[in-house]
């Protein structure tokens, strides 16, 4: 019997905002601490550009994963009412939009005690930041885990025995290559028009995933 691949390694990378977070911003880095090392490029240019500490910017990267296992609780229910089809493009949806809530997010110095992002104006725009990139992350992750978990086992069903090894082999080899040329070109992008502009870019790029989701399911 044909191992079962795991909704978690099956996750893709074009529609996940910690990685449209990884696009850097010419403006000079703040000194490397111990903890920016150990963090990876998604994590440090969160950090970089909203003056994040360690905590809150765990807390928020943390809501991917509360996202995820609150669609896998939801996934078997969404689909026996809505259909499988319409189940994988809206969760879809959601996971190549919530990015585009990181964009918005702005102020400086929440949780670093610098006091820059306190009170006013400044303290608005840290809340607004904290909770844009939460939900962003929390509906992100809704959406890749539903969506994931219907179409590996859609995939599972419809491919023949014989073939599904090639078949999940052929899917990660695009899926990992693509994400290595997205790196390079988002980071050139993150220099060159600036790291919003970059993530708005990104956000509605990865949109154009539900053409192909939709004419598949819905036909």
């Amino acid at each position: 019997m044909p191992a079962r691949s795991s909704p978690v390694s099956e996750r893709g990378y074009s529609c996940s905002p910690a990685t449209a977070t990884s696009a850097r911003s010419p403006a000079k880095p703040p000194p490397t601490t111990s903890s920016t090392r150990r963090s990876g490029p998604s994590s440090c240019s969160i950090s970089r550009e909203l003056h994040f500490s360690a905590l809150l910017l765990g807390t928020m990267l943390a809501m991917s994963g509360v996202g995820a296992f609150a669609g896998s609780v939801l996934a078997g229910r969404l689909a026996r009412r809505w259909g499988l089809g319409r189940t994988i493009v809206a969760t879809t949806a959601l996971a190549c939009a919530a990015p585009l809530l990181i964009p918005i997010a702005g102020g400086s110095g929440i949780g670093a005690g610098t006091g820059s992002g306190a009170g006013g104006d400044g303290g608005h725009a840290a809340a607004t930041a904290v909770v844009a990139i939460a939900i962003a992350l929390l509906l992100n992750g809704a959406g890749m885990a539903i969506s994931n978990i219907h179409v590996v086992s859609l995939r599972q069903t419809v491919v023949p025995p014989e073939l599904l090894g090639r078949t999940n082999a052929g899917y990660r080899f695009l899926v990992t290559g693509t994400a290595a040329l997205g790196a390079l070109l988002g980071g050139w992008l993150g220099g060159t028009i600036g790291l919003r502009a970059t993530l708005t870019a990104a956000g509605l790029a990865t949109l154009t995933a539900l053409l192909f989701v939709v004419r598949l399911t819905c036909r």
